[in-house]
């Protein structure tokens, strides 16, 4: 129990004064990353004082993905992670000041998943706007014929439990960003970044050498 405690205690340190995300390869290729970057970096230093304190590409290789999404099978993650390990991904560095739950502030930023939109969202088709957070975006207006069939699949199945072919699967998955739950998600996304890159934008900090990968 103690541990455990000690453990906990460990991830709000972190979850307060660390922030990372991953600004994916679909994000990219649409040409909205720019946009993607304000937005984030505006919302948290004006509303939590969360700064914005780097940002740099990486390649996301086949064992990252893995450890990115460890509660998907690796026989899914195999066939839809070709599209992550295809080209480059940005990861974003946030500093708080231990005052908020960064990783909380991000999720909410981030927005729900197309699954957990209201039925009537679905049933109209066009995306949520930024406001409800970046992935209120989905689908852009050129990709909103190619969601209407995921759309209907998650309607007809009530919310849950929808099954979706890999073409779709692939498509579903392209949802702009990752952001962290837990301390091993944040870790994973960590250990993303040199050494070198990790000091850029954090400085030094002993709790974080704990999570870094050798």
């Amino acid at each position: 129990m103690r541990e455990q405690i000690v453990e906990q205690d460990f991830e709000k340190l972190i979850a307060s004064k660390y922030g990372l995300v991953i600004i994916k390869p679909d994000a990219i290729e649409d040409d909205i990353f720019e946009y993607i970057i304000d937005f984030l970096a505006t919302q948290l230093h004006n509303n939590f004082n969360i700064e914005f304190t780097g940002i740099f590409p990486v390649r996301i290789t086949a064992q990252d993905v893995l450890a990115l999404y460890p509660k998907k099978s690796p026989e899914l993650l195999t066939k839809f992670g070709d599209y992550l390990t295809s080209s480059e991904s940005l990861v974003m560095c946030f500093r708080g000041d231990g005052a908020v739950n960064i990783w909380e502030v991000l999720n909410k930023l981030k927005g729900v998943s197309i699954k957990d939109r209201p039925m009537d969202a679905l049933e109209d088709g066009s995306n949520l706007g930024i406001e409800s957070g970046v992935r209120g975006l989905i689908p852009l207006p050129h990709k909103r014929e190619a969601y209407r069939a995921i759309f209907d699949k998650i309607i007809q199945s009530g919310g849950d439990n929808f099954m979706l072919d890999m073409d779709l699967f692939n498509l579903y998955m392209r949802n702009l960003i990752h952001s962290p739950d837990d301390i091993d998600d944040f870790s994973s996304l960590l250990n993303l970044l040199t050494k070198e890159q990790i000091e850029l934008a954090f400085g030094q900090d002993e709790n974080l050498n704990h999570l870094i990968k050798d």
